[in-house]
């Protein structure tokens, strides 16, 4: 199947620079068959996203790595019924663990996974635990009235990590690719 066949645009057909770019990459896949990579660098508006979500379905499975949290959204928002999963810094997700922020925000303020009691060298509570015991001891915890949910950032990254399409951002992908091995 050709690329076009996988065009994340139902109803709507490739413009003529999207149908050149398509055909360069197939070109370029037949001449360099061991390559990894693609990038597309190309002016705003000219239908990247749709051009990276048609290589993304048709390889199977796929990294795509915005450079920008904003167009992390776009993708989201244009092309999250695709199975696309999402994975966000760490301090772009709120804590379901209540006693994170109650320990360290009296003040009962908003906390985030950028914050995680997990990792502080000052934690109170069990202070000898490791940092992923204690991720699955206290952010794995039931939300009130038995809708249960592990921790939001370490559920995002599972998904992302089981995806066939993973999204995330330069600095995210960075991290989790040289620092955790998650993708």
């Amino acid at each position: 199947m050709s690329l076009r066949d996988f065009f994340p645009l139902s109803g709507v057909d490739p413009y003529p620079h999207q149908e050149e770019v398509f055909s360069l990459v197939t070109k370029a896949r037949k001449e360099r068959p061991d390559s990894k990579f693609i990038v597309i660098r190309a002016p705003t508006g000219s239908g990247k996203s749709a051009i990276a979500m048609a290589l993304a379905k048709q390889a199977g499975s796929a990294h795509l790595v915005a450079s920008h949290r904003f167009l992390q959204q776009q993708y989201l928002d244009d092309y999250g019924h695709l199975g696309v999963k999402n994975l966000w810094g760490k301090a772009n997700y709120a804590c379901n663990t209540s006693i994170a922020c109650f320990e360290l925000h009296p003040d009962n303020r908003a906390f985030h996974c950028g914050e995680c009691l997990a990792f502080s060298t000052t934690r109170k509570t069990d202070p000898q635990m490791s940092s992923a015991a204690f991720i699955r001891q206290h952010c794995s915890l039931p939300i009130k009235d038995g809708l249960g949910a592990a921790c939001a950032y370490t559920s995002a990254k599972t998904d992302t990590a089981a995806a066939d399409i993973a999204l995330t951002n330069f600095n995210s992908f960075y991290a989790h690719f040289n620092y955790s091995g998650l993708l």
